[in-house]
């Protein structure tokens, strides 16, 4: 699957507060009720592909981006969502 443009195509899309909240969970601390409401606002993803126009991210990088943005898709039994460049919020890079 090829990324056109400058969109970008993740996968193992999280909830941010869903991935915060299994770590403390390990620790055992317990939250609010509201830190597990917002959990549609933020997620991150795994990219897999990048269109040639994005300059911004790369191929392994993690990215975070809101909830309601995106198109899913399902391929060969996984699940992707492909984002336009400007819905990136914020990218964890890879620095390999």
């Amino acid at each position: 699957m090829t990324a056109l443009r400058d969109d970008v195509i993740v996968s193992n899309v999280a909830s941010i507060t869903s991935a915060i909240a299994q770590r403390i969970k390990k620790l055992g601390i317990v939250l609010p009720k509201d830190v597990k409401n917002i959990t549609y606002l933020t997620w991150q993803g795994d990219v897999v592909s990048v269109g040639k126009q994005n300059r911004y991210v790369r191929v392994g990088d993690t990215v975070i981006f809101g909830g309601v943005y995106g198109v899913r898709i399902e391929r060969d039994g996984k699940e992707y969502l492909v984002l336009e460049g400007h819905e990136v919020i914020a990218g964890i890079w890879n620095q390999n």
